[in-house]
């Protein structure tokens, strides 16, 4: 990948041994000097069209600038020429080039990020001619359209996949090609529970209750269930969540996070699990549409020592029987009374 830091400090280092101002080489590369200073703070990169012109004028080659190097990195006419063709917009050139290997994935892997989609779109007969590795696709996948990926994928060989590949892959590929590879590759080994949690956000539900099936239920914990929660279904974690509160009880945080996608009952034995003393005003409002009243009233019985604030109240009052209710409205009356009437008011 490009490191825009390095070649901002090339650019930097031949434009002063040339004797040029950030004004002068930004007027005969007809950019403002706002963008050469970005340049050389890393900050951008020139776009493709401008690399040829910027390497001709600091005398060196836009393999030179790609990599931030002029004297370790070797001179390449073929990746100047390939430049050259994507910056006249002339995508089949610079793919007939690809595809007759004077250009490897690598150095297009190189110069993707200042590509524009159409390009590589326009690109991408030739890539599907070119045998690609599964770290190739990898390298390009950012770059790529989904449905093109897919088909580019669909070429490399299988049996050189592992869990890596598919979790570095999946927030590019479609999620019904994913579940394809991952029921193939599963076949062969079992995925852990990294694995399960980085591919969680690009899978279809019914996928990853399999995959996480396929783990063993000691090994979840309070934490990665916290993480798969948004993505599982409602079965799959009750049935993990009771599970886990037989090693432990959860943290009073945790217990809130996984709220929202638990069920009542399962809900309600977690917070059971958790010393009551140890809830406040602001966690029991957090919980409340979540959990029964059975559960939530010794809650709130403990903390009817603590005057919850207006916001408080109003918060948690459609989760409160009418008895819990008025008790708290006479409290919050009482206390305004009494604050009413002290020597410091009067």
């Amino acid at each position: 990948m490009l490191n825009t830091a390095k070649i901002g400090g090339l650019i930097a280092h031949l434009r002063k041994e040339k004797d040029l101002t950030q004004v002068e080489l930004a007027d005969a590369l007809n950019v403002s000097h706002q963008a050469v200073s970005k340049w050389e703070r890393g900050e951008s990169m020139p776009d493709i069209g401008t690399l040829p012109l910027l390497a001709h004028k600091l005398d060196v080659t836009v393999d030179d600038l790609l990599h931030g190097d002029v004297e370790k990195h070797r001179e390449s006419a073929q990746m100047h020429a390939f430049v050259e063709a994507l910056a006249e917009a002339n995508p089949q050139k610079a793919g007939e080039m690809l595809a007759s290997e004077r250009v490897t994935i690598e150095e297009l892997s190189d110069v993707a990020p200042i590509l524009k989609a159409s390009t590589m779109r326009e690109m991408a007969p030739h890539l599907l001619e070119t045998r690609l590795t599964i770290q190739d696709a990898i390298a390009l996948a950012p770059f790529l359209d989904s449905d093109i990926l897919d088909r580019i994928l669909q070429q490399t060989e299988h049996s050189d996949w592992s869990w890596d590949n598919v979790c570095q892959i999946s927030p590019f590929a479609p999620a019904s090609s994913l579940a394809d590879w991952i029921g193939d590759l599963a076949e062969q080994t079992l995925p852990s529970q990294r694995h399960v949690i980085s591919l969680a956000p690009f899978l279809e539900r019914s996928t990853l209750d399999d995959l996480v099936q396929q783990v063993e239920e000691a090994n979840w914990n309070w934490h990665t269930l916290a993480g798969i929660a948004p993505f599982i279904s409602r079965d799959i974690l009750n049935k993990l969540v009771q599970n886990a509160r037989k090693a432990e009880a959860p943290e009073r945080h945790i217990s809130i996070t996984l709220a929202p996608f638990l069920d009542r009952e399962t809900m309600d034995d977690l917070v059971t699990d958790i010393e009551i003393e140890t809830w406040s005003w602001r966690d029991a409002c957090a919980i409340a549409p979540f959990v029964s009243q059975r559960a939530l009233s010794p809650i709130i019985s403990q903390l009817m020592v603590k005057e919850p604030d207006a916001h408080q109240l109003i918060g948690i009052a459609p989760f409160l029987d009418k008895a819990e209710l008025g008790r708290l409205i006479e409290r919050a009356i009482a206390r305004t009374s009494k604050a009413d009437t002290s020597p410091t008011a009067q």
